[in-house]
């Protein structure tokens, strides 16, 4: 494709060399096999096939893929070990999208959650900038130069975002239109929710 040509010829634009299985970086004689960490088909099945996606297209331009698929108790250790060359996560961010656990420098701990190691001090200004509270008008724009660095730089690449679509019998009286973080917040208002008493009069 299009893409791939365009790939292709940036690689060899920058200096790496093609090997019998894969590429070569430049100044390097092995080629370079791509090590791809993920969870594992039952644990997560969604991630663990948008991970096979990213594989794909990694071989489809010319690189030597292993994916490396552990279920949910060996990833945690992993990544907070950096025992890892590259990964696919799935991540919550809530309703406020707060950036700050993932990226900021002081979170680039063996416990904390900024597993990628990124240390940039003027991204660690404009996360926390992000995260302040005041108006609305204020945070839009904090989000709008946050989202501008992350676009340029790159130091995480997001793939999808998925949407969670929650479907509710006529019947069933109370549930509101609502902003939800995760799936279990169809359940807020549980205990208001009332099962209609009228009657269908169609035949």
């Amino acid at each position: 494709t299009g893409v791939q040509t365009w790939l292709f010829r940036s690689l060899l634009g920058a200096g790496w060399t093609r090997g019998k299985d894969s590429w070569r970086a430049p100044g390097h004689k092995d080629e370079l096999t791509l090590t791809l960490l993920a969870l594992d088909a039952e644990t997560n099945p969604l991630t663990h096939a948008v991970a096979e996606a990213v594989a794909a297209a990694w071989r489809g331009i010319g690189f030597g893929v292993e994916l490396v698929a552990v279920p949910r108790e060996e990833l945690g250790p992993r990544l907070q070990t950096g025992e890892f060359m590259l990964t696919v996560v799935s991540l919550n961010l809530g309703l406020d999208p707060d950036l700050y656990p993932f990226l900021a420098s002081s979170q680039a701990r063996t416990d904390a959650s900024n597993v990628a190691g990124v240390q940039i001090v003027e991204l660690d200004k404009l996360l926390a900038r992000a995260r302040r509270p005041g108006s609305r008008a204020d945070r839009k724009q904090a989000y709008v130069e946050l989202q501008a660095f992350l676009s340029a730089n790159q130091p995480l690449l997001p793939l999808l975002f998925a949407d969670q679509l929650v479907a509710v019998r006529e019947r069933v009286q109370g549930p509101v239109p609502r902003l939800v973080a995760g799936p279990g917040d169809r359940y807020w208002d549980v205990l208001t929710d009332r099962k209609s008493t009228r009657l269908n009069s169609s035949h």
